[in-house]
């Protein structure tokens, strides 16, 4: 089983690659970042979740620190809304993890959707018992103060409160129930923190009417919240948060701070393509937002493959984590959701980052006035390296990012475009820009491994098997889906070409709900299916599919295949009883054998911590010592220790329980390195090994610790 641990310690490595050619020239959509329009510090807003927690340390804190998370949306102490996400079991791994404030959802009380409603003195009472568990829960640890956030009512504007946007009496009843609600909240709890409105969709008219109120009586929130759910959003979010701060300003109350508490469609949730424009929406608006819960409790709204166990898409929340220092101007070809992204440029770390994806084939990524940067002043050259991270669809496990490419890039006219071809809509892309040496020449950019993927759609169907594309409520690759692999007279044939003989690590996405029976708990017994798989008319193998929930809600499987260079036929076939729907195939070339788990991590790309207390890093990237790996090596670590929240701290996905030989490259050598194994955000204590890093000339390397 593959698992999330985080690792802090001061080193350098090195990262081979294979060669390639760079993509021809050809008319193509364009991203443009002015790398000197400055936009402010990031906010890491955008890495929030609605019912992301199931449960106490589910997910854990390793899967969820490495993505600075801000808000969580999480159900009232004791509610009956949902079997998991109660804020009292919650709480404390989502703090640990660094998360900035706990939204509680009081309605979620209620059993059933929509909220059943009495009177409002009936809600009041519920109040009563919820707020004091609360107050208990926030007292139990110093660091909980100011960590959690009320939110009253849940889209009342459809739920108790229906055509709040046009009716004044609708509008003067929920501004009455908030300030009902509101006084009660603040009579139990002095200290609250109280959120709202919590609309389904921004309400103009619905805003202006309880802004001016509670304005006039005091009973003011602290945060400000609604919902964007719709893909239109992408494009007229900002309009909506312009006429807010309007009324904000008009009537005099201070700038609050805005968490949209649910965001995004349901088929874009687990797509790394689709998400990377929201996370750009909310970041570059400075707001924060969270993901929304669509499909499953507990799985940090579909970017997590199991508790401890990230997908495609955890890893461009991982990605946008790892971004420091400002934000940056940017401007696409397309339209905004389609190719978008973020960018930011770190000048202490001296290196910057885009993040981006939505669209297939080939784009421009150009950084402007590159060479007027503090971080790249004057240079002609840089160090560039791109990384994807494709749709593993909900439960497929994504081991680490690909890297797909990596060179030098000459800096012209103070410019550098990269082109990058082959890409996927469903894919999620970071391009790395770092210092290069005077030693790196520009050439031509080298590719990563080979990948190859086909869509079920497009292949031979067998038999009973169809392509359908509902519900639209769940992700797929492509257009469709193929169901009914039923029988062992149905199927698909995928007719394949690999350029080269060697081993394939072949990922097949797939869907399997059989047993699932939610409306009736005694008969919901989900099970694993078994599938066939012949290549080239061979030998038949038995495929277990564990299972996925429902069959919409694909997971991935993944094995090695050894294949010679050429064209291929790989067929799958039910086996009888009820099957798994097949969405696509994708084949990565590993080399002559299967790979060992065997990875490198540079320092100058890792987190600098700035935790506890300290508002900014000792640690910086330097490169003046000669024979250092990648870009440069880091500084500072005996500044500020990783027990006082210094340090740097590198995430790493491995494939199995077991021991694991770390190895450290110093630059100099000369020192002793302490490494600490799973620290959380607050817990940084977890000293796992002391080494002494003796001087050697070009660098010195030691293992250091069995993990």
């Amino acid at each position: 089983m593959k698992k999330v641990i985080s690792l802090i310690v001061a080193a350098a490595m090195t990262l081979a690659l294979a060669p390639s050619l760079q993509a021809s020239a050809a008319s193509v959509p364009s991203l443009t970042v002015d790398m000197t329009e400055k936009t402010g510090p990031m906010r890491h807003g955008s890495a929030g979740f609605l019912y992301g927690l199931g449960s106490h340390g589910t997910p854990n804190a390793n899967t969820l620190t490495p993505l600075k998370p801000a808000a969580a949306v999480q159900k009232a102490p004791d509610g009956l809304q949902h079997p998991t996400g109660d804020v009292l079991d919650v709480a404390e791994t989502f703090i640990e993890a660094g998360g900035e404030q706990v939204q509680i959802y009081l309605q979620d009380i209620f059993a059933l959707w929509s909220y059943e409603y009495t009177d409002i003195d009936d809600y009041l009472e519920r109040i009563k018992e919820m707020v004091p568990k609360i107050v208990a829960l926030r007292d139990s640890r110093p660091d909980f103060a100011g960590k959690f956030v009320y939110v009253p009512y849940n889209e009342p504007d459809g739920i108790w409160f229906g055509g709040i946007n046009d009716s004044a009496d609708v509008q003067a009843k929920f501004n009455d129930y908030w300030q009902k609600a509101y006084t009660l909240i603040k009579e139990l709890d002095p200290d609250a923190l109280i959120g709202g409105a919590s609309y389904s969709v921004y309400q103009p008219r619905a805003m202006e009417s309880w802004i001016r109120f509670c304005a006039e009586n005091g009973c003011e929130p602290d945060y400000i919240t609604w919902h964007e759910l719709q893909t239109d959003k992408l494009s007229s979010f900002k309009s909506h948060l312009d006429h807010y701060r309007g009324i904000e300003s008009s009537v005099g109350m201070d700038e609050r701070e805005i968490v949209i508490n649910e965001y995004a469609p349901q088929d874009h949730c687990s797509v790394p393509g689709k998400l990377v424009n929201w996370i750009a929406l909310f970041e570059e608006n400075k707001v924060s937002g969270c993901l929304p819960y669509w499909h499953n409790a507990g799985n940090l709204d579909d970017i997590a493959a199991d508790n401890n166990e990230p997908n495609g898409a955890w890893w461009l929340y991982k990605w946008y984590g790892d971004m420091s220092g400002e934000t940056l101007g940017l401007a696409t070809s397309t339209a905004r959701d389609a190719l978008y992204g973020l960018a930011s440029i770190d000048d202490n770390k001296k290196s910057a980052n885009v993040i981006f994806g939505g669209v297939d084939g080939s784009a421009d990524i150009v950084l402007e006035n590159i060479a007027e940067t503090e971080a790249f002043n004057g240079a002609s050259a840089v160090n560039v390296k791109i990384e994807a991270t494709y749709w593993t669809a909900y439960h497929g496990v994504a081991a680490e990012p690909a890297v797909i490419r990596t060179g030098v890039c000459a800096v012209e006219n103070g410019t550098v475009t990269v082109r990058l071809d082959d890409m996927e809509a469903s894919a999620a892309y970071n391009l790395t820009v770092t210092p290069a040496s005077d030693d790196d020449k520009p050439g031509e950019l080298y590719r990563g491994p080979w990948r190859g993927k086909w869509e079920a759609e497009d292949a031979t169907l067998v038999g009973a098997a169809y392509k359908n594309n509902e519900p639209w409520t769940y992700a797929y690759s492509g257009g469709y889906r193929v169901s009914k692999i039923d029988g062992t007279g149905d199927g698909v044939d995928f007719a394949v070409s690999v350029p080269v003989s060697g081993f394939y690590r072949a990922d097949m996405v797939y869907g399997n709900g059989l047993g699932l029976n939610t409306e009736n708990p005694a008969q919901n017994n989900p099970v694993a299916v078994t599938q066939s798989r012949k290549i080239d008319g061979g030998a038949e193998e038995i495929l277990t599919l564990e299972n996925t929930l429902r069959w919409q809600m694909a997971g991935m499987y993944t094995d090695y295949i050894e294949l010679e260079a050429g064209e291929h036929t790989f067929s799958y076939r039910g086996t009888g009883g009820q099957g798994a729907s097949l969405d696509c195939l994708s084949l990565t070339y590993v080399g002559g054998e299967i790979p060992a788990f065997d990875s490198v991590y540079e320092a100058e790309l890792a987190d600098f911590n700035t935790l506890l207390d300290n508002a900014k890093t000792t640690v910086k990237t330097e490169s003046e010592i000669p024979a250092h790996s990648g870009s440069g090596y880091v500084t500072g670590l005996d500044e500020a220790g990783v027990e006082s929240g210094g340090g740097v701290r590198f995430t790493v996905v491995v494939p199995d329980n077991g021991l694991y030989d770390l190895t450290l490259r110093s630059a100099g050598g000369g020192a002793t390195a302490r490494v600490y194994l799973d620290n959380t955000a607050l817990t940084l204590d977890n000293l796992a090994a002391s080494v002494e890093l003796p001087p050697s000339e070009g660098g010195s390397s030691t293992e250091a610790a069995r993990l």
